[in-house]
């Protein structure tokens, strides 16, 4: 046995207070007065829906609704407005979403091609923002005292309240400053220049070409401090401002000076003199 439902094509309500006409679907009344609402449609080329609280209707392609607190304005989904009046927000969009404009009293936000082109945020009472350009590609943002700007891949810089530091990954290098807290510079990792600081801990080392030409050490230990070249092998003077401590080696062994408390002596090849 074959079985189909039976669809109406014509459906006809009537009461006093109701009244529901449908023809085949494609055309619609109603009208309750007991809640004030009703609704018209003759599809697909306009549909409307009214009430106490809130209208809605739809012709060629145009979108309009409304209620105590909102209202929409869609065209062919190629532009959109919707505004929340509480919140005094306004959003505007076009090109299915693709470019869009938000706008309140606490947040104003760009998107141009979902972001992926353009992408910004302002917070407009605290002065924050956040700023992209190509999705990652460019970034710039801040938050309080925090700074972030990032140009893929060629830098990356940040700061805040206790410092900032730089990242060039083209160059290999990477330099920060905490003040009290520290330095550190390496460029070419640390193959061209390098530098540690750390005042704290009264440390500090600086290598010029890995320390071939120039490097430079400090230590907490007895005011320790050497600088020479080729790690000392070439020249090196050595200090300790604790011990009244001095010393130049000029080729390591070939020749000494060292100043011991005021007293002192020098040596040639090993040898004192």
């Amino acid at each position: 046995m074959l079985w189909a439902p039976v669809l109406p094509l014509v459906y006809y309500r009537s009461k006093p207070d109701y009244l529901h006409v449908n023809v085949l679907g494609l055309f619609d009344r109603m009208i309750n007065r007991g809640d004030g609402a009703s609704r018209l449609w003759l599809l697909p080329l306009y549909y409307a829906y009214r009430s106490k609280t809130e209208n809605s209707s739809f012709y060629f392609g145009v979108y309009l609704a409304s209620d105590e607190q909102y209202r929409r304005q869609n065209v062919l989904l190629l532009y959109d407005h919707r505004e929340y009046s509480a919140a005094g927000r306004n959003s505007y969009s076009c090109l299915l979403g693709s470019m869009s404009y938000e706008i309140s009293p606490e947040v104003k936000q760009i998107r141009l091609v979902y972001g992926l082109l353009l992408g910004y945020d302002g917070y407009m009472k605290r002065g924050d923002y956040d700023f992209s350009l190509l999705w990652f590609i460019y970034n710039q943002r801040r938050f309080g005292d925090t700074y972030r700007q990032s140009l893929f891949p060629l830098w990356y810089y940040a700061s805040d309240g206790n410092g900032w530091s730089l990242l060039l990954p083209p160059l290999l290098s990477y330099v920060s400053d905490a003040g009290a807290n520290g330095s550190y510079q390496a460029w070419a990792l640390g193959a061209l220049w390098y530098r540690n600081r750390k005042p704290l801990e009264r440390y500090d080392r600086q290598m010029l070409l890995l320390g071939i030409p120039y490097y430079h050490i400090h230590k907490r230990e007895r005011g320790y401090e050497s600088t020479g070249s080729f790690w000392g092998l070439l020249w090196e003077y050595e200090t300790e401002s604790e011990t009244n401590f001095t010393k130049f080696s000029l080729l390591k062994l070939l020749y000494k000076r060292v100043d011991m408390n005021g007293e002192v002596y020098h040596q040639v090849l090993g040898i004192r003199l």
